[in-house]
């Protein structure tokens, strides 16, 4: 992507798909949920910033400040340290930042924004690539590890704090930045003569290749969001190839089994929700977005059968979901205690994201019901009133002594702030013959700007309601 070759969004924009979800400069929120809003643009996203530099997260992106080395000591048997995933906070504050930014110009917080952006152009490698712990504190090992260490997951995130800063600002050089990032992941992944036939561990960067590829109208990005979700769990089973080139046994994973990161089958044969609830949920939202820009049904019974699986067997009436703290996520079905619940914000807000993409497939009121009620109970619990206090577990019953406070819980905040800002997304859904309003979300809804930049059309479209009434 280059300034001789610009991108037009509008065009981008129009689809070939059955439906599109609206960007978040498309809606403007009030109400019930723009007071919170308001507290995140004000508050909460500047916050963030803070923690990432507190936790000396610029010093390993930017080539020009001294290398802090290892700052967080390794877990889970010496293999990982979350160290390695600061990219994806910085990915996720920066969605963040920008989506404050559109709701209220912050010159401040723009300039925090654009230095960073400027340190990840420092720091990208000639072929494009771009991963700060590979590039600065352990070079030469990249693609060695997807299975742990998050390296296709934050670029996931990095592309979708590139294509929000780019909508809520104008500004495309960190979109440009990851474009070429998704270029050179693009010529190492697929089927083709000396690629790598490997995926994300953790998926993320499926719906966000879709995004991307919406955004830039490039469909070599839609192409590469379907082969990592046709290629997940062929025989032979990636993770363990790479295990044994590591010089690792495949059984001496610390998870135990492939289930953990939903690679034990191929996703079409999958019916049954299993493993790390996040990353569940956001594999599923990146196959429904695959079955919509594809139109490919035959990823409708495995999307259909997880559903049901997950709704009718391992949901608690929160929406919250992934009972236990061991492997954040699934254990056996109508596992689902009171006072040792884990059900994170992060994996409320991912199903948030599910549950939209599903209603967009097939504009049914079940799956508009679950997003309410995850958004409502899950997501609006991860964050206080006054936005600086953070929490990650979602309990039916407290237990004395537990707290959570600014910096406990900030990466998983993260997750859920960029959650909250996409509530125009399951908002509304635009389809090619009209759009709905799929919840409720004040007793006077948002404003859909139409036409918007990019829309389908300039033709006015119907709003319909959907959906019962969320639990509070």
């Amino acid at each position: 992507m280059n300034e001789a070759n610009p991108f037009k969004t509008a065009d981008a924009l129009r689809p070939k798909s059955k439906f599109r979800p609206l960007a978040v400069n498309q809606v403007e929120v009030g109400g019930f949920f723009g007071r919170h809003v308001d507290v995140i643009a004000t508050t909460t996203a500047k916050l963030l910033f803070d923690r990432c530099i507190e936790a000396r997260m610029l010093e390993q992106v930017d080539p020009d400040l001294p290398n802090p080395g290892i700052v967080i000591p390794y877990d889970h048997g010496n293999t990982v340290t979350t160290q390695m995933f600061w990219d994806s906070d910085f990915g996720k504050s920066i969605e963040t930042a920008a989506y404050a930014l559109y709701r209220r110009r912050d010159a401040e917080l723009e300039a925090r924004v654009d230095a960073v952006i400027d340190a990840y152009g420092r720091l990208q490698a000639e072929d494009g690539y771009l991963n700060s712990w590979y590039l600065r504190i352990q070079p030469g090992q990249r693609w060695t590890n997807l299975r742990d260490r998050h390296e296709l997951y934050n670029a996931g995130h990095l592309i979708e704090g590139a294509i929000a800063y780019y909508h809520a600002t104008g500004k495309r050089k960190f979109l440009d930045i990851m474009c070429r990032y998704a270029d050179c992941i693009e010529e190492t992944f697929g089927h083709g003569e000396g690629k790598k036939r490997g995926y994300p561990g953790h998926p993320e960067l499926e719906l966000a290749l879709v995004k991307l590829g919406r955004v830039t109208g490039e469909q070599r990005y839609l192409d590469l969001a379907r082969y990592l979700v046709d290629e997940r769990g062929q025989v032979p089973l990636y993770f363990d190839v790479e295990a044994e080139a590591r010089g690792e046994s495949p059984e001496a994973f610390h998870f135990g089994t492939l289930q953990y990161c939903q690679a034990h089958k191929p996703v079409r044969a999958q019916r049954e929700v299993v493993g790390h609830a996040v990353r569940a949920a956001y594999l599923y939202a990146g196959m429904a977005d695959v079955a919509t820009e594809f139109s490919d049904d035959s990823l409708d019974p495995a999307l259909e059968a997880l559903w049901s699986h997950l709704t009718d067997k391992n949901l608690y009436v929160t929406g919250g979901f992934g009972p236990s703290k061991a492997n954040e996520g699934l254990t056996f079905d109508y596992d689902l205690p009171n006072q040792t619940a884990y059900a994170e914000t992060c994996a409320a807000v991912a199903l948030v994201f599910w549950s939209s993409r599903m209603l967009g497939r097939e504009p049914d009121a079940r799956f508009a019901d679950v997003m309410e009620r995850a958004l409502y109970n899950g997501a609006l619990s991860g964050i206080s009133r006054d936005g600086t206090h953070f929490f990650t577990i979602i309990r039916w019953k407290a237990m004395a002594g537990i707290t959570a406070g600014a910096g406990i819980a900030a990466p998983a905040a993260r997750r859920t702030f960029r959650g909250w800002w996409r509530r125009s997304e399951p908002i509304f859904t635009v389809s090619r013959k009209m759009s709905w309003r799929c919840i409720s979300i004040a007793r006077t809804p948002p404003r859909l700007k139409w036409p918007a930049p990019g829309s389908l059309s300039g033709r006015k479209r119907s709003i319909r309601a959907m959906g019962r009434s969320p639990l509070r």
